[in-house]
């Protein structure tokens, strides 16, 4: 008989290093500050090169080079940030199980670099003209119905993005913990010194793409952009690579989806003996431990612990049972992240059509679809444009300047007044200023959608702005992009109350041995949401989306039987799901009894809250603190959390990683 005593996770030693260090020619030596430093500079170079792709990859696929039309460009965006996230799980478990942290992080950038590779052959249009080098690009598309099978380069580019998806999962999972084995026995102050600078890391080469690197992708140079961004990814693997003989590194310790199961295997393999002996009158005395009065199983996974027969203590049958109840919270939440995901696909769409001038323009009429993205004969500059992809930092900056405020005045005010504002109420609010969001965006489309269309009489035809972006032209309404500032601060409001909340309760309620794959967990659920979101405009395609759309939201006219593009009204599905998602959080809240969790987590003290981000010393942390390496975007609040409310725990992390 198995001990009934058997841990959910092996007991570590306090010290598991590796002695060889792999690709490590020179004697070792064990200088904190160079391996700090360079685990500083690595993370700064990777968000770099992560968002100067994502954050105006919608661009780059509709633009003259490849003329995608804008629902397979917003998929193929979803499909890329949808693979990011969920690969941070796998990322983890590769590093836990296998290669350990050093190598994992070394693979993600292996692959980070193949997929950049891929990326420049990609995006320079003189290959195309001397011989199509690695695929064909179709200049007839313009003027014909195109499915996602017929788009120029489809699978090259799917292949690309899956490829950097992967090294960037990988990469985000382990690079954080692996810098907390760098700071592993200093002392609190140095600890929190350094995650500090980690977290500033993070913001500069996030905010350097996303202002530096969008502009130059604008004016159509998408060759630059990824060449700056190829050189920094290289630097940084060089960086990380040649600061290897100063490292701290752990073995790897084994991964708890094993553990896990083998207590759910365990579960089904009791009951199925017990069903098949109670039909024989016998089902008390199989497999049970006398324990006094015979109590039933109250659940299904009470078949795994030793005294219903099975071979796992109680303790780690519960910690599996709470884990169920939160990937039950992380389901209801996956609305939420189909909406967010809009950030960087839909709303960037949205923007491209409307004004980004300050300058007056002549309105011109278009009357066939096929005219809305030519080349520009004239020679003349157009005026300053608005960054479409600058408005994400409205996002951005609001987060950074409230959770603060939220966190030091707000919600001790708040306590301090008598009212209860659990975490249950907190992550309902984020939900409701999602669903604003979404009605705000699809608001917006409509108002723009009625300056374009101000002939009634002439129905397929509509006026409009042709706004030169890079080599292509744009029919954009003349109506001031600075009209979507509302929806992407009703998003950024969404963050403070949802990620933030959703992932502290479900830390705070976990057990300490199941921390790692909570934050795991969260990851994937966020990119289902991103993949979720794929199927949706799949769904609706042929009803509000049309071919022969070359890269334009503005279809008026689609034969047969004269459908329209209707951006607004998908808008406004997205925020009907999120009010289904917010009424089935409501009611797995009630279902799953955690309530009374809620409200012993919402009632203590900030100071002696249980830190979501703690780990405990017998758990692998690649992928729990890994919510803590990803730049100022989802969950990008958990990063200014931990950096502004948390910052003072942030040392219990290294603590907890001996």
């Amino acid at each position: 008989m198995v001990d009934e005593r058997k841990r959910l996770i092996p007991q570590r030693n306090d010290v598991q290093e590796e002695d060889n260090v792999p690709f490590c020619c020179c004697p070792r030596f064990k200088n904190r500050k160079i391996a700090q430093a360079t685990v500083l500079l690595t993370v700064a170079l990777e968000r770099f090169s992560f968002y100067s792709l994502s954050g105006n990859l919608v661009l780059f696929l509709t633009v003259r080079s490849l003329q995608w039309e804008s629902y397979n460009a917003i998929n193929a965006s979803l499909y890329f940030l949808g693979i990011s996230f969920t690969t941070c799980l796998f990322g983890g478990w590769l590093a836990d199980a296998f290669t350990g942290r050093l190598r994992a992080i070394l693979l993600g950038f292996v692959a980070y670099l193949v997929g950049y590779v891929l990326l420049l052959l990609l995006s320079n249009r003189n290959l195309y003209r001397n011989g199509y080098i690695i695929c064909h690009v179709n200049e007839s598309n313009a003027a014909s119905d195109i499915r996602l099978p017929d788009e120029n380069c489809v699978w090259q580019v799917y292949i690309t993005l899956t490829i950097i998806a992967l090294g960037t999962g990988v990469i985000k999972a382990n690079l954080a913990p692996f810098g907390a084995d760098q700071v592993r026995g200093e002392s609190s102050d140095s600890s929190t010194a350094f995650f500090h600078w980690f977290y500033w890391s993070i913001n500069v080469g996030t905010l350097v793409a996303l202002t530096a690197i969008t502009y130059v992708q604008q004016q159509g140079d998408f060759f630059s952009a990824y060449l700056a961004a190829s050189i920094c990814l290289t630097v940084a693997m060089l960086i990380f690579f040649c600061g290897k003989c100063s490292y701290v590194i752990r073995k790897p310790a084994g991964s708890v989806f094993k553990n896990i199961y083998k207590i759910v295997r365990e579960a089904c393999r009791i009951r199925r003996r017990k069903t098949r002996h109670s039909s024989r009158g016998n089902y008390n005395t199989i497999g049970t431990v006398d324990v006094g009065d015979h109590q039933e199983p109250t659940s299904f996974l009470d078949h795994a612990k030793f005294r219903y027969g099975g071979s796992f203590h109680d303790s780690s049958v519960e910690n599996v049972k709470v884990l169920g109840k939160i990937v039950c919270v992380f389901l209801a939440l996956i609305p939420y992240w189909m909406v967010y995901f809009q950030i960087e696909t839909t709303f960037l769409v949205q923007g491209l059509h409307m004004k980004l001038s300050f300058y007056s323009q002549n309105n011109v009429e278009v009357c066939n679809n096929s005219q809305l993205h030519v080349m520009n004969n004239s020679t003349s500059d157009p005026p300053f444009q608005i960054v479409a992809a600058w408005l994400s930092l409205f996002d951005v900056v609001l987060l950074i300047v409230i959770l603060p405020i939220m966190n030091k005045v707000v919600y001790p005010w708040i306590s301090r007044s008598g009212y209860n504002f659990t975490m249950e109420r907190r992550i309902a609010l984020g939900l409701v200023f999602s669903v604003f969001a979404a009605f705000s965006a699809g608001l917006v489309e409509n108002f723009r959608l009625q300056r374009l269309h101000t002939n009634d009489e002439s129905t397929c035809c509509y006026r409009c702005i042709n706004q030169l972006i890079g080599n292509s032209i744009y029919c954009a309404a003349d109506m001031s992009i600075l009209y979507q500032i509302p929806q992407y601060t009703l998003i950024g409001l969404s963050e403070v109350f949802t990620s933030v909340a959703g992932l502290e309760f479900a830390c705070s309620i976990a057990p300490q041995s199941l921390k790692s794959i909570v934050m795991g967990l969260f990851y994937l659920f966020s990119g289902l949401g991103s993949l979720l979101s794929v199927g949706l405009i799949y769904v609706l395609m042929g009803h509000w989306f049309h071919d022969n759309n070359l890269g334009d939201i503005n279809c008026r006219c689609v034969m047969p039987g004269n459908k329209a593009c209707h951006l607004d009204f998908y808008f406004y599905t997205l925020g009907g799901i999120q009010i289904l998602g917010l009424v089935a959080f409501v009611i797995v809240i009630w279902k799953c009894k955690l309530r009374k969790e809620i409200i012993g987590i919402s009632v203590q003290d900030p100071a002696t809250r249980p830190n979501p981000f703690k780990v405990d010393d017998e758990t692998s942390a690649s992928t729990a603190t890994s919510a803590v390496g990803v730049r100022p975007r989802i969950p990008v609040d958990i990063n200014r959390t931990i950096s502004q409310d948390h910052s003072g725990r942030l040392n219990r992390l290294v603590s907890d990683e001996r």
